[in-house]
């Protein structure tokens, strides 16, 4: 199928993370089939990037170590996934109920879905809260002028989360 993929559109197939060749077979690379496959899109809806949550416990590292995984074939010489933001889908038509007057940010992708299907915010997620450098050009872009902040309330327990808290604060 990748290769199909690759006579269709060309070699920019091969730059994409989870494309990789095996074998001399152009294949996608994926740790598990039985997982949830979250999109991770850019301002302009296109998607740049897959997280991948497994459903399942793995005897496999890559899977016990964290309950979500980039997908990506940088282990067998393919592309890197990277650490990209997120935002939800929110100009599905001309009369779309979201502004980019009021964004607000979080961690997660699943989560800023939700909260902006929910609330009629566009709400953008960091790649991790630690991560939220990546936000700052996306709200430029984005032409925010007035930025929420919604990290985890843990920050009072957990320093990461301060500091990513302060962080973002002081860059705003």
């Amino acid at each position: 199928m990748v290769s199909e993929l690759i006579k269709l559109y060309g070699e920019e197939v091969k730059r994409v993370p989870g494309v990789a060749e095996i074998d001399g077979l152009w294949t996608l690379v994926v740790y598990d089939w039985d997982s949830i496959w979250i999109p991770v899109r850019d301002a302009r809806e296109r998607i740049l990037n897959v997280k991948v949550r497994s459903m399942r416990e793995s005897k496999d590292n890559r899977l016990q170590n964290s309950r979500y995984l980039w997908l990506s074939s940088s282990s067998y010489g393919g592309a890197s996934s990277g650490s990209t933001p997120h935002v939800p889908l929110w100009r599905r038509n001309s009369k779309s109920p979201y502004t980019t007057d009021v964004v607000r940010i979080t961690e997660g992708e699943k989560k800023a879905d939700i909260a902006t299907t929910l609330s009629g915010i566009l709400t953008i997620a960091a790649p991790g809260v630690t991560n939220w450098q990546t936000l700052l050009p996306v709200l430029e872009e984005l032409k925010a002028k007035t930025v929420k902040i919604a990290f985890d309330s843990d920050a009072r327990k957990n320093s990461s989360v301060a500091k990513a808290l302060s962080g973002v604060v002081e860059a705003l």
